[in-house]
């Protein structure tokens, strides 16, 4: 039996290539990674985000929006600016009177569509149960039910 040597380059290039930084769940729900990086020769870790961490039924794909958005689109009727303006990431007058504007010859539909595309794109985080606290405070509860029974 050979004595092992101290340092041995190919398995130190192995745990070099297969090396991952260890994941933690922070306060909310946020799986991340501590990256090292050196600074001033010193190693720090920096938190980065890599996955949210999902608590609901589904996998929220863009299919799965779609859906959301085509339920309420054909069912809040005029309520629409209240929801817009109630919603976290409230979409702006001025921002609803361009949707308005830009949509209104496709209906009324196509403009509430339209408005959650954008509030999505606009607040890139965006979750469902905003959504659901925007209906309550209009007192929409017909449509969080609705909701509810969409994303099981």
């Amino acid at each position: 039996m050979q004595p092992r040597n101290r340092f041995n380059m190919e398995e130190t290039k192995r745990n070099v290539m297969n090396w991952e930084p260890p994941i933690e769940q922070d306060a909310n729900q946020t799986a991340v990674a501590c990256n090292p990086s050196l600074r001033n020769g010193e190693e720090t870790f920096v938190k980065t985000e890599i996955v949210p961490v999902h608590t609901s039924f589904r996998v929220e794909s863009d299919h799965w929006w779609t859906q959301v958005f085509e339920m309420i689109a054909k069912n809040i009727g005029i309520k629409w600016r209240p929801l817009f303006r109630n919603i976290k990431g409230p979409l702006s007058d001025a921002e609803m009177e361009v949707l308005e504007a830009n949509n209104i010859m496709k209906g009324l539909e196509e403009v509430i569509h339209q408005g959650l595309i954008e509030w999505k794109r606009k607040l890139h985080k965006a979750e469902v149960c905003y959504i659901i606290e925007a209906m309550n405070k209009i007192e929409r509860a017909d449509l969080v039910k609705k909701l509810k029974n969409l994303i099981r």
